[in-house]
């Protein structure tokens, strides 16, 4: 059966840069912080002009568009993973002249924005955007390709430009992406990369199915999973990204204000039992950590992450990945 969910994009791969702009105070107990953000939707631009965030005219622009527009809340009533009503503030953060409530749940824990906007996907057309190649997108194909067979087909919902997907243009596999955001969907398709343009409902099946940093952004990340794990045929690999709440970079303000505290890009933030709670709940098997398995000499840089994940701690990103029976 379909099923429907609310995006909330702005990753690095639906955000047309990291450029940083307007300022960021965190109110956490007696903690004040400033920082910088970078942009990650253009709603209401109008097509064909978006300005290309990684320059100082476009990013001026950017900030005069959203400064003179009113962000539509879409409220939370519960708790995304157990569907418990009891929360517990955390923090605040304002960002964008917007002011948004981080919370806890009262039954499992989890932590997400209880007021993120109703839409934050980037539907515009940018010109000016290119490939954001990430080592993960290599290991991710390393992972496909150690565990399909030719003519096997893989799945990527919230593919943004398709990079994984231009990487396996050459491999013996079959690569579906879902995007509904068309300004990098536009992009990858004009590259040669098979997307369609809607939010994954279901109804399709695959051989291996990749949800990489998107489940941070939408409002029912374990809806999602389970939709994912309802495609999935018998033994097929399903692999998920998402930043980590526990991450231990986050002892440093500078990673916190960067890449862990960014409503409304990020409107939820999960915890290595989180991750648990969300393969339990979509039948899937207990998800098992990248460690050294789809590294090359290439990624040493990822060897602390991959030494950490083969002691069984998650100190990092969740790098996760499991195999249907």
């Amino acid at each position: 059966m379909a099923e429907h969910f609310r995006l909330h994009h702005g990753d690095d791969r639906r955000s047309a840069g990291h450029e940083q702009s307007t300022s960021r105070t965190t109110t956490h107990g007696n903690e004040t912080r400033g920082s910088a953000m970078r942009p990650s939707w253009l709603s209401g631009w109008p097509a064909n002009s978006a300005p290309h965030a990684f320059t100082p005219m476009g990013c001026r622009r950017y900030r005069a568009a959203v400064g003179a527009r009113k962000m539509e809340r879409s409220p939370r009533d519960c708790c995304a993973l157990c569907g418990n009503t009891e929360f517990h503030p955390k923090l605040t953060i304002s960002r964008r002249g917007d002011d948004f409530s981080i919370v806890q749940c009262g039954g499992c824990e989890h932590v997400f924005v209880a007021d993120p906007p109703a839409d934050t996907a980037n539907h515009v057309e940018i010109e000016k955007i290119d490939w954001a190649f990430r080592p993960r997108h290599h290991q991710i194909r390393r992972l496909i390709l150690a565990h399909l067979k030719s003519g096997q087909r893989v799945l990527e919902i919230g593919c943004g430009r398709g990079e994984v997907g231009y990487l396996l243009r050459d491999d013996p596999v079959v690569y579906q992406g879902y995007e509904p955001a068309r300004g990098l969907s536009d992009f990858g398709i004009r590259a040669g990369v098979p997307i369609i343009q809607e939010i994954y409902r279901g109804g399709d099946t695959a051989d291996a199915i990749v949800i990489d940093n998107v489940i941070e952004h939408v409002a029912e990340p374990r809806q999602m999973v389970e939709v994912a794990a309802r495609s999935l045929r018998p033994g097929g690999l399903v692999i998920v990204i998402t930043p980590n709440v526990h991450d231990v970079r986050a002892i440093f303000p500078q990673f916190r204000k960067r890449h862990l505290w960014i409503p409304p890009d990020h409107i939820n933030y999960f915890s290595a039992r989180d991750i648990d709670f969300i393969f339990t709940a979509a039948n899937l098997p207990r998800p098992q950590r990248f460690r050294f398995f789809p590294l090359s000499l290439k990624d040493y840089r990822f060897f602390p992450r991959a030494f950490s994940e083969t002691l069984g701690l998650s100190i990092f990103g969740h790098n996760v990945f499991a195999i249907r029976d």
